[in-house]
């Protein structure tokens, strides 16, 4: 046990005095600095041009599967879905003899030439199998 009197005095320097400007710069820096780490990519994306048969229960006239990855994908379409959403769609792959239902939230959607949306969703369910058969060149 250290005594009172056996303690270390210490001083506090002030190492430099920021004006509310210079923080305002330093915290838009730390800001930018992790929002570029956070969107890192964690899957691959896979490019492709896949026609949509159905999009929420309804058919996919003119959609279509612009990009896939085992977390999400993005959508091209002429309907407007908003952000948070849920959304299903279904899509035949190259490689499967069956029809397969896909279903996440849209998270960001962007217009295309007007009257076209391109949009972002997030799986709800890992799709796996999708990473696999890519690697693999199925896709």
């Amino acid at each position: 046990m250290v005594r009172p009197s056996e303690r270390i005095p210490f001083q506090v320097k002030v190492l430099q005095q920021s004006t509310d400007a210079e923080i305002d710069r330093q915290t838009q820096k730390a800001y930018l600095s992790m929002l570029q780490r956070k969107t890192q990519r964690q899957v691959q994306r896979f490019p492709v041009r896949l026609a949509l048969h159905e999009l929420n229960g309804q058919p996919a006239s003119d959609s279509y599967l612009v990009d896939i990855s085992s977390l999400g994908a993005r959508l091209e379409s002429p309907v407007f879905l908003r952000p948070n959403t849920s959304v299903d769609f279904v899509v035949r792959f190259p490689w499967m003899e069956n029809n397969t239902r896909l279903a996440g939230q849209i998270k960001w959607i962007k217009p295309v030439n007007g009257d076209r949306y391109t949009m972002g969703l997030r799986f709800y369910q890992t799709f796996w199998e999708l990473d696999m058969l890519a690697r693999q060149g199925k896709l």
